[in-house]
């Protein structure tokens, strides 16, 4: 699953980073912003694909804006 294309380690590392920020933010705010930034930093790992690792990445990303929308 370790894939060396240049495109996905692009989006891994920004999914990622975005991730470590969720973490440190919901560490002191929201759970929901805590939750989400380990599942950015772990679903990375999983995904092969680039069109899985945008999906997925965005849709977590924007997850915790639509659960306090929504919620």
């Amino acid at each position: 699953m370790f894939n060396l294309d240049p495109s996905i380690l692009f989006f891994s590392i920004i999914f990622s980073a975005i991730g470590i920020g969720y973490y440190s933010y919901g560490k002191k705010h929201n759970v929901y912003f805590q939750l989400t930034g380990v599942a950015l930093l772990v679903f990375t790992m999983f995904v092969g694909s680039l069109g899985w690792l945008i999906g997925v990445g965005t849709l977590l990303t924007l997850l915790p804006f639509m659960i306090d929308r929504f919620f």
